[in-house]
């Protein structure tokens, strides 16, 4: 078995090791294009023969990377829209692994990265689809048009309409642990929580600039704003807990 995966395994142009062909080992299945990363058992090493010198049992890490550019001289994929891609998102349903995308041309879009194929295509509505957000429940798209929709996941059937903002919807998140949750924010310098399951609204967060950025995790709401500060608020209460300033604008944000 080492030495069928010494022999699948090629250098890349940036010295990373994939695999070019699909192996399975008992009920670990590896598929194509995945890598070899230098870490674990691997770790301080650098070519196929390294893995001959290794002790069994072998303790490896792969990871996907065909659709990334590092070591790739063409994409794995071109997933295309008929306009502008202006968001992304993520998520990993049963065993696959599906993304979100959302354009200028107001359709969202979902792909399954097994094959590359676009599975369903969500169309409403009547400007560019600005943001996503996706868990377990729901998928919702915000847009131009200054409405939150709410999606099923697994058609494109549009479960609700939501709209309460006055401006260019901006940022959305939903929560993982509570999933009915959804935040979202406004170029109307208004975040608002609502129910999913519903369209209620539920609670208003005051800032002073337009809000960038949502993350909702379990109590905790997060946001960041071009009034240079990011707020983390206890979501039920709309109580600000702390408050952290950059110098400038705050435009991101990623939690780890």
């Amino acid at each position: 078995e080492v030495e069928m995966l010494r022999e699948a395994l090629k250098m890349g142009d940036f010295s990373e090791m994939y695999l070019t062909e699909p192996l399975e080992f008992g009920i670990v299945r590896l598929d194509r294009n995945m890598a070899l990363l230098k870490e674990a058992g691997f770790e301080g090493m650098s070519t196929r023969r390294d893995l001959l010198k290794l002790e069994l049992p072998l303790h490896l890490h792969f990871r996907f990377v065909g659709c990334l550019t590092r070591g790739h001289k063409r994409a794995w994929r071109q997933l295309e829209h008929e306009e502008a891609v202006l968001c992304l998102v993520l998520a990993q349903e049963n065993a696959g692994e599906f993304l979100y995308s959302g354009s200028r041309d107001r359709t969202v879009r979902k792909w399954d990265l097994k094959d590359g194929s676009c599975v369903h295509v969500y169309t409403g509505h009547s400007s560019m689809v600005r943001c996503l957000a996706v868990n377990g429940t729901f998928l919702v798209s915000g847009s131009d048009d200054r409405s939150l929709r709410v999606w099923k996941k697994d058609e494109p059937t549009c479960l609700r309409k939501i709209a309460g903002h006055t401006d260019f919807v901006r940022a959305v998140a939903l929560c993982a642990t509570f999933q009915q949750r959804l935040v979202s924010s406004g170029d109307d310098l208004k975040v608002f929580l609502w129910d999913a399951s519903t369209g209620d609204r539920l609670r208003q967060y005051d800032h002073g600039g337009i809000v960038c950025m949502l993350f909702l995790h379990q109590s905790l709401l997060v946001s960041v704003a071009e009034d240079k500060q990011l707020r983390v608020w206890q979501t039920e209460s709309a109580t600000c807990q702390r408050q952290l300033r950059h110098p400038g604008a705050v435009t991101a944000l990623s939690v780890l």
